[in-house]
Parts: C-alpha cells; sequence; structure tokens
C-alpha cells in the first residue's frame, strides 16, 4: 500500500491486483429472505443490539410492522417476529417522508425506535428482548407538518452532551436546530443554534454531506459539512450548542469537482485516537485520507 503526501491530505492507492478477503471464511445463517420477499428500499433495515448482549441483531421496518431477528450471540438468528405494529408502511409512514432511528433515548441502556412523522416526533422505547412499548409522541417538530423534508433537510439523532442519551440535531432552512433529550426519551423544545448550515445559507443535500462526529476527543460529536468552497466545521461546545463555523480544509468539496453521486466522503476516527478524519474515495477507487488534527482542522 503506498501512500503519498499531497498538502494535508495523503491518498492511499490499493493495487487492483491484491485479494485481501481470500483467507477469511464467512459463516452462512439464513433467517428469512430480507431481501426478496418484497422487502425493497421502500423498507429500511438495520442491524443493531437490541437485548444488550453485544451482539447486533437485525431490525426491519416493514409493511406492517417493525420486525426483529435476534441474534444469539454465536450468529444464529430467531425467526422474524413483530415488534411493534407501527412505524411503518400500513400506519403512513414512507421513507420519502419519514427518517426513523433506533438509538438510546432512557437510561434502561436498550435501543429505542425515533421517527419523524407528519406532526413530529415518535418514540417507541426499547423492552430489550426486540418489543417494543406503544409508540409516544414526544415533540411538535421536525416533522412533514412543520415543512422539514427528507430532500431539503438532514436530521441526526445523536448524543450531543456525553449524557449517554441521544438527542436530535437538523439541518433547517434557516442552519441548524437542536431538541435536547430530558433523559427520559421527551425532548425540551427546539432551540435554533447555528445561522449556518442550512438551505438559506447555500447548503443542499445533492451537493453537501453533514455529520455529527467527535473531531477533537472531547466524546461529544461536532459538525462537519462538505461545502462548496471546502469542509467547514462548528465545535461542540459541550452542552449541545456549538462554536462559531470555521474553515477546516480547503479541499474535498464541490468546487474541487466532489459530488455526492460519484464521490464516498466519511468521517471517522481511522487512527485509533478518538479523534476523526476524512476518508474519500475518488471515482477510479483511489483513496484519500485528510488526517485530523485534533481542533477541526485536517
Amino acid at each position: 500500500m503506498k501512500l503519498l503526501k499531497c498538502h494535508s491530505v495523503v491518498e492511499t492507492r490499493i493495487p487492483s491486483s491484491t485479494h485481501y478477503f481470500s483467507t477469511l471464511n464467512f459463516k452462512k445463517t439464513i433467517v428469512m429472505n430480507w431481501t426478496y420477499q418484497s422487502w425493497g428500499t421502500e423498507y429500511p433495515r438495520i442491524a443493531v443490539d437490541l437485548t444488550g448482549n453485544h451482539a447486533a441483531d437485525f431490525l426491519g421496518f416493514g409493511y406492517d410492522g417493525v420486525w426483529v431477528s435476534l441474534n444469539d450471540g454465536s450468529g444464529n438468528f430467531s425467526p422474524p417476529n413483530v415488534g411493534i405494529n407501527d412505524f411503518c408502511i400500513a400506519t403512513g409512514w414512507s421513507v420519502e417522508k419519514h427518517p426513523r432511528f433506533v438509538a438510546n433515548l432512557t437510561e434502561s441502556g436498550y435501543p429505542d425506535i425515533i421517527g419523524f412523522g407528519d406532526a413530529g416526533v415518535y418514540i417507541a422505547r426499547g423492552n430489550g428482548d426486540g418489543t417494543f412499548l406503544p409508540v409516544e409522541f414526544v415533540l411538535a417538530n421536525f416533522g412533514y407538518d412543520q415543512a422539514w423534508r427528507v430532500e431539503n433537510h438532514p436530521r441526526f439523532v445523536v448524543d450531543l452532551n456525553g449524557n449517554g442519551k441521544a438527542d436530535i440535531i437538523g439541518f433547517g432552512d434557516a442552519g441548524v436546530w437542536t431538541a435536547m433529550n430530558k433523559g427520559d426519551g421527551t425532548f425540551y423544545p427546539a432551540q435554533y443554534i447555528i445561522a449556518d448550515f442550512g438551505v438559506n445559507q447555500g447548503w443542499h443535500v445533492e451537493r453537501h454531506p453533514r455529520y455529527l462526529v467527535d473531531l477533537d476527543g472531547d466524546g461529544k460529536p461536532d459538525i462537519i459539512g462538505f461545502g462548496d468552497a471546502g469542509v467547514y466545521v462548528a465545535m461542540n461546545k459541550g452542552d449541545g450548542t456549538f462554536y462559531p463555523v470555521k474553515m477546516g480544509l480547503v479541499g474535498l468539496s464541490y468546487n474541487q469537482g466532489w459530488r455526492v453521486n460519484e464521490h464516498l466522503r466519511l468521517v471517522g476516527d481511522v487512527l485509533g485516537v478518538k479523534k476523526a478524519s476524512i476518508v474519500a474515495a475518488r471515482e477510479n477507487g483511489e483513496l484519500l485520507i485528510a488526517y485530523g488534527i485534533g481542533d477541526g482542522r485536517f
């Protein structure tokens, strides 16, 4: 593997003749056909530990409910069962309008379901066995009726203040909005916190990826966005609010020819130092790594 340094970006070329996975053995596990039994792209599916046994289970938002297959810890999965009869097409949910996530919202330690519906935010608390308590409406904001759109307004569910419970952050028209978790899965009213990263400031889903990730190692996620001129960041103050936006890197952005539909850009801790770096892939397969300095710059 050859590393070439260019400015603050390290270029990594992987020879096409190298077969890195030839010695791996994969276990074939059949639970059900999650792709051909009418499970198309309209049915989101994720892998997440629902029971606390440190083994990821399957969860899918199907036509008539949320289906789960539990992992026994050895890679064997139970037959699928309905965990809750909601958050599905039959009850009015669709991928075109309603983002849905699984996140820890309470002190139980078990993941809960949170969805952005028409009227606002709905949750279903996890029981720890793959089933969920009845749906509860918790916030009249961030929903379709409040003009939030999948094609315009990214929304994330992530712990912003380090208390172990996920909060809401959304990139709206006017900028960034948050709603902090009260600790029980309900939320305080939404707050407008940054007049940037929004549609009115020229940020668009089809051009400008945005992420929440820890850039400085304090355990709290910061905002990073790939804008027109470069990579912009807003560092987390630790309480769910953010310092002013600054440029973190001139490169890897729209003006340099990077496109959402052609070039993968990810942000994560690639060095194991608890500070995120940027990994980007060109259309020819070349990888670029911009190592994080630890203060939002790369």
